[in-house]
C-alpha cells in the first residue's frame, strides 16, 4: 500500500487513483504487473484505463493519448552512444551508414499516464496534461512513421506500457508497410506483462531497433520510497530485462537491450549501483548502461544535483563489472563527458 507521502503526491492529480484498484468484480487490466480490479467508476493506477458502466474504455489498439513529433537522429536519443543511428553499428542492415545517421528522423511517441508514481518524474506532463489530451488515431501516426527520412520509431512517455495495445499495433503495420530501415525503440520502466514485453521486443530484434530499461532502484524499500511501487512490481522489470537480454543472443552486433539509472542523491548511492550492474553483468557485461545525474524536479526538489564525488563512485562501482558504461546529463556539472572529469584525478570518497 502507498506510503501517506505518496496519496498527498496523487492528490494533485485528482484524475488519477491515489492507490492501485482491487475492487472485487473489477474488470482486470493486466497490461502491467499491478493488475489493478477497476470497478464501475474508477480509473486504473495509470489514470488511462477506466471502467465505465461495465466497460473498459481508454487506449486500445487503435486510439492512444499521445503526442507524436520528429527529432534529428540521433540528437536527442539516450541509446546514441551504443545505437545504430549514433555509431553505425549494423550497417547496411539496420542503419542507412557506416557513420551512423545525422540527418534522419526519429518520430518520438511520447505516450500520456504512467503505471509507475516517480516522486521526481522529469516527465509529469503525462499525468498533468491528461485530461486534456484527445485520443489519436493510429492511421495518423502510421503516416508520419512512413515518412522516408524517418528511420526510428521510440515510444516513451509516461510510459508505453498501458498503451500497449496500440504500440504494438502501430509496430506491426510500421514493419509490415516499410519500404526501407524502420527501427522500433523502446524507453520504458519494463514492468509489463512478459508476454506483450516479449512481442514488443522481437519487433525491436528485427528491425534494429533498442529497449532502454529504467532500472531506478534495486532494493524494494528504496523502490517504494522513490517510486511507490511494491516489490512484485520491481522484481517483474528485473525479470523483463532478463527476458528480454535473453533475445541479444539473436542479434549479438548491434544492442537490444541497455539499462540506465538516475543517481539520485542520497538514495541511487555506489551501493545501489554496484548491485544493479552485478544483476547486469550475470547475463552479460557487455550490455550497456548509463548512469543519469538528476536534477531537482516535481516533489524532490529540494534535492541537489548529483553532486560529482557521487557520480565518480557510481561510475567505478559500475565499470567493476561492466564493459560498456555511460554517463549522462554531465553538462549539469560543468563537464562534457566522463573523461574530463576522470582527468582531474578525484577519488569520489
Amino acid at each position: 500500500m502507498l506510503h501517506q507521502s505518496f496519496r498527498k503526491s496523487r492528490a494533485v492529480f485528482p484524475h488519477i487513483p491515489t492507490i492501485v484498484p482491487h475492487t472485487e468484480g473489477g474488470l482486470l487490466c493486466n497490461l502491467c504487473a499491478h493488475e489493478c480490479q477497476i470497478g464501475p467508476g474508477q480509473t486504473g493506477f495509470c489514470g488511462v484505463r477506466k471502467n465505465l458502466n461495465g466497460k473498459m474504455v481508454g487506449p486500445t489498439a487503435t486510439q492512444a493519448f499521445l503526442h507524436a513529433y520528429y527529432d534529428q537522429n540521433p540528437t536527442n536519443c539516450c541509446a546514441a552512444w551504443y545505437c545504430p543511428a549514433g555509431t553505425g553499428c549494423g550497417y547496411p542492415s539496420y542503419v542507412r551508414t557506416l557513420a551512423g545517421e545525422k540527418s534522419t528522423l526519429n518520430l518520438s511517441v511520447f505516450f500520456y499516464g504512467c503505471n509507475f508514481n516517480c516522486l521526481y518524474c522529469q516527465n509529469d506532463s503525462h499525468k498533468r496534461d491528461l485530461p486534456r489530451i484527445l485520443l489519436t488515431s493510429i492511421d495518423l501516426i502510421v503516416s508520419r512513421a512512413m515518412d522516408s527520412n524517418t528511420t526510428c520509431v521510440c515510444y516513451f512517455g509516461g510510459s508505453p506500457e498501458p498503451h500497449f495495445p496500440f504500440a504494438l499495433n502501430l509496430s506491426k503495420q510500421i514493419l509490415h508497410h516499410r519500404p526501407e530501415i524502420k527501427r522500433i525503440c523502446w524507453e520504458w520502466n519494463g514492468a509489463g506483462h512478459p508476454a506483450l514485453v516479449q512481442q514488443a521486443a522481437i519487433y525491436s530484434l528485427k528491425s534494429g531497433g533498442t529497449i532502454k530499461f529504467d532500472l531506478k532502484a534495486f532494493h524494494p524499500s528504496i523502490a517504494e520510497a522513490l517510486l511507490g511501487i511494491a516489490p512484485n512490481v520491481l522484481q517483474r522489470v528485473y525479470s523483463n530485462f532478463t527476458l528480454v537480454a535473453d533475445l541479444q543472443k539473436h542479434r549479438p552486433a548491434v544492442p537490444l537491450v541497455s539499462g540506465c539509472t538516475l543517481l539520485v542523491p542520497y538514495y541511487i548511492d555506489h551501493i545501489e549501483v554496484e548491485q544493479i550492474a552485478q544483476f547486469i553483468a550475470a547475463i552479460d557485461p557487455s550490455i550497456p548502461y548509463s548512469l543519469l545525474v538528476f536534477h531537482p524536479s516535481l516533489f524532490l526538489r529540494d534535492l541537489p544535483i548529483t553532486p560529482l564525488p557521487q557520480v565518480i563512485r557510481c561510475f567505478h562501482a559500475a565499470k567493476k563489472y561492466l564493459q560498456n558504461v555511460h554517463v549522462g546529463n554531465l553538462h549539469l556539472l560543468g563537464f562534457s563527458s566522463m573523461q574530463d572529469v576522470l582527468s582531474l584525478n578525484i577519488d569520489g570518497k
